[in-house]
């Protein structure tokens, strides 16, 4: 789980704030935090050293952040050893008593804690001290990118060694079809064989990467369902795993499985989605029909007489995909039909 931050109309709330209190000063700047408009659920706490320590195990996480109003030393020293790594620690952020300075601790980038450090200062007056090298020089980080878009990776050296790369003012190209209008670089649709830097792919497809070559996976590919009733898990996964090898496609760029809404519970789709991490979405026969009609898809008089629709998977797939392209037509698999779309904004 990677997002702290939520937008709620224009503005950026923080989740699941709890905010440590050591002094009658931080319980006024606890208490004052506490007028604003954050958001989420915020807990203040102030207690012995062992209390606090049993609330940070208990809500380790990167879906929480931890205030502490008072010295940085004290904050290190009880979060000490909770500390695993970046990509699942939580924020950290320290702030002073009178509110002058917030420190962004730990998990700058992909738990947020310079972005939230930056929030509270901005609202109290004070002023964000932001210490990671990407941010010093600014540049904004891979690992920033990758939260704030939702990509996925396959290895996390990525971020280091890009991150690294950006602060020493290295060459970095960016290659993808479409990236959201905020994408903070500029970016080529062709990849440039003969530059020889570091280049970043950005693609839910299957990829053979060469050296100085990474890649992020965006969301985009939506998995297009249709099934027995009943089916047995092992073969609708087996089905969709194929369809994607088929379709060139990684399983870090499917953002979900749609089907009709006659299967929303069927009990192997569920677990498929929750197995992998997927959304799901399911459609009535009017709003595969429409998409029939508009994509004029071939329809099946057996699955019509069934399910009220001619074509189940296709048409789920691109209504999925928010009317994209289908990517891979349907395939017929033992008790399972599977297609694929790609969405042409994947980000909205």
């Amino acid at each position: 789980m990677l997002p702290i931050l939520l937008m709620v109309g224009e503005e950026k709330v923080i989740k699941n704030l709890i905010i440590f209190y050591f002094t009658a000063a931080g319980e006024t700047l606890a208490r004052r935090l506490l007028t604003l408009k954050l958001g989420g659920n915020v807990t203040l706490f102030s207690g012995k050293s062992a209390e606090i320590k049993n609330c940070l195990k208990k809500n380790w996480n990167n879906d929480t952040t931890f205030l502490f109003i008072g010295a940085l030393g004290i904050a290190v020293r009880l979060i000490a050893p909770f500390i695993k790594d970046k990509f699942s620690d939580p924020a950290v952020v320290v702030a002073d008593e009178t509110g002058k300075y917030f420190i962004s601790v730990l998990s700058g980038h992909f738990g947020g804690a310079n972005e939230i450090a930056q929030i509270l200062a901005q609202n109290l007056g004070g002023e964000a001290v932001i210490t990671t090298a990407t941010d010093v020089q600014g540049k904004v980080g891979l690992d920033v990118l990758a939260r704030k878009y939702g990509l996925r990776y396959a290895d996390r050296e990525v971020f280091k060694r890009v991150n690294a790369a950006l602060a020493r003012g290295d060459e970095v190209k960016f290659f993808a079809r479409a990236l959201p209008l905020d994408f903070p670089y500029p970016y080529r649709a062709e990849i440039e064989e003969e530059f020889s830097g570091i280049k970043i792919l950005i693609s839910p497809y299957l990829v053979a990467l060469k050296p100085n070559e990474y890649q992020l996976y965006p969301p985009a590919v939506w998995v297009g369902i249709g099934c027995r009733r009943g089916v047995e898990f092992t073969l609708l996964e087996k089905a969709v795993l194929e369809a994607l090898q088929e379709g060139g496609v990684s399983l870090k760029g499917v953002a979900g499985i749609a089907s009709i809404e006659l299967k929303k519970d069927e009990t192997a789709l569920l677990e498929l989605a929750a197995k992998y991490g997927l959304k799901t979405k399911f459609f009535t026969r009017e709003e595969l029909l429409e998409v029939i009609t508009i994509k004029n898809l071939p329809q099946s008089s057996k699955v019509l007489t069934k399910v009220g629709v001619g074509n189940v998977c296709e048409a789920a797939a691109i209504k999925g995909a928010g009317m994209g392209n289908l990517i891979l037509p349907k395939k017929i698999f033992p008790k399972v039909s599977v297609a694929l779309a790609e969405a042409l904004r994947w980000w909205e």
